[in-house]
């Protein structure tokens, strides 16, 4: 199309350069036959009709030169125009192209700074701009996620949340044009547009491009552009973000069924153990009940009722986790945890004497410390926390309670001189309790699951010899 339109503008300059040859051609002839006249004498004769003819001629010639010059200029304007439009046109499809493969690389992209440095490139190659950054929102500062150009921050500088241009785009929400031709700080300095990464809930970011001083300013289109490419950029955010949660949500998922697995199969070794006891009793008492003594009987009748009491005890554990893990309600109270710490305390005195230790049970709570909860719930939690450390204190070693506030929580401790845990064990309270070697673990996952549904959380800290437990829940 270029090239048809350049060859008809070629045409239409060389007929009209062809017209006014004709005109000068016609203008000598006129002064040739002027000077004729003067040069004879005879020829005075016949001068008014060859005036008169030349005039005429030269009359309609103008006027047919008037009326094409007149053609040849709308010809020439029309294409013009026309050749403005394909350019025009062009550039579109090339714009749109680059918005395209912005957008495709976005979508191919499997990490956020990729997606960031495909768009970002588009936006320089769109907007012909020297130099982007696309700075990320992080608390009340300003970090640079990519970026490209001589003079472009490194990725990872850090500004605050008030400065430059990029901390006015997020505290407006606005996208905005400075220096040159802009609305904020005009100037002889570069041109910037900068236009923000919305999110539904905030400003995450902010997009920015610069053009230095010897080129032309942004404008109205460019403002748009960084807009649209901002629009993408926050995209991928939101993207990445939801990508990211799925796959921690997948891998903790993964993680609970791994550990349910093992939880479900040590309970099944631990309830075999009593049923098998049991059993055991019961066929002795039947096949040689003429042979034992009634002293003998009754340590046996006692060994089947401490056996079936600890299969209850384990089946009850057992229905507790499944009952909090389904998310069941909780009838929530204010409940005052000093005090059930007093009363747990006076419980694991009486589970010392019986494991045969003679430790004491201390209680470090002056203070009052409510919490909204199920007080059912904590009971058993503490319960659990309570009997693990007994179990596993050395004989004379003292078990202590505590319960504070702290940053607006409340914190609850357990703390015991039994084997430490490995600190490795840190993320997972149950893993850590399984390791020191005895029981299940399934009272253990009974308090991880209680305390989350409470909004709280377990901490381990076993690395300095014996073990406390933390338990961290909102308070009231």
């Amino acid at each position: 199309m270029a090239e048809s339109t350049e060859a008809v503008l070629e045409e239409l300059e060389r007929r009209r350069r062809d017209r006014w040859l004709v005109a000068a051609l016609l203008l000598v002839a006129v002064l040739g036959a002027a000077g004729l006249l003067l040069i004879d004498d005879a020829a005075t004769r016949f001068a008014p009709y060859g005036i008169g003819a030349f005039f005429v001629v030269t009359v309609a010639y103008a006027i047919s030169v008037a009326a094409q010059e007149r053609r040849a200029d709308r010809a020439v304007r029309a294409l013009v125009a026309e050749r403005e439009q394909v350019a025009a046109l062009s550039s579109r499809v090339a714009a749109l192209q680059t918005v395209h493969d912005a957008v495709a690389g976005v979508a191919a992209s499997q990490r956020l700074d990729e997606a960031f440095e495909a768009l970002l490139s588009a936006a320089l190659r769109l907007t012909d701009a020297e130099m982007g950054v696309t700075w990320l929102r992080v608390g009340d500062s300003l970090t640079v996620a990519t970026s490209r150009g001589d003079h472009a921050p490194s990725t990872g500088t850090t500004i605050g949340i008030d400065e430059g241009v990029a901390g006015m785009v997020v505290r407006g929400g606005q996208s905005v044009i400075t220096g040159r031709g802009g609305e904020w700080g005009g100037g002889p300095g570069p041109s910037v547009v900068a236009a923000p990464l919305r999110l539904p809930d905030r400003v995450a970011g902010v997009l920015v491009l610069e053009r230095g001083a010897d080129r032309a300013p942004f404008d109205e289109v460019d403002r748009t552009a960084v807009a649209l490419f901002a629009e993408q950029a926050a995209l991928a955010l939101r993207t990445t973000t939801r990508l990211d949660r799925e796959r921690e949500r997948s891998q903790t998922l993964e993680q609970r069924r791994d550990e349910t697995a093992r939880l479900l199969a040590a309970t099944a070794h631990d309830c075999k153990a009593p049923l098998s006891a049991v059993i055991g009793y019961v066929q002795l008492l039947r096949e040689r009940d003429d042979r034992i003594g009634p002293e003998r009987r009754r340590s046996l009748y006692d060994d089947v009722l401490a056996e079936a009491r600890r299969t209850s005890r384990l089946v009850g554990e057992l229905a507790g986790a499944a009952s909090a893990q389904a998310g069941a309600p909780l009838e929530r109270t204010r409940v005052d945890l000093a005090d059930l710490l007093r009363r747990s305390a006076r419980t694991a005195e009486g589970l010392s004497h019986a494991h045969g230790s003679t430790g004491a049970v201390t209680v470090d709570a002056p203070h009052p410390v409510v919490v909204e909860a199920d007080e059912g719930a904590l009971e058993r939690v503490l319960a659990n926390l309570v009997d693990n450390a007994v179990t596993h204190s050395p004989p004379g070693s003292p078990v202590r309670l505590a319960a504070r506030h702290e940053h607006g929580r409340a914190v609850v401790t357990v703390e015991d001189e039994g084997p430490g845990v490995d600190a490795d064990d840190q993320a997972s309270v149950f893993e850590a309790f399984v390791s020191r070697g005895r029981g299940s673990g399934l009272g253990l996952y009974v308090v991880r699951t209680l305390v989350d549904a409470h909004g709280g959380d377990v901490r381990l800290d076993g690395s300095g010899g014996g073990t406390r437990v933390e338990v961290h829940l909102p308070e009231a």
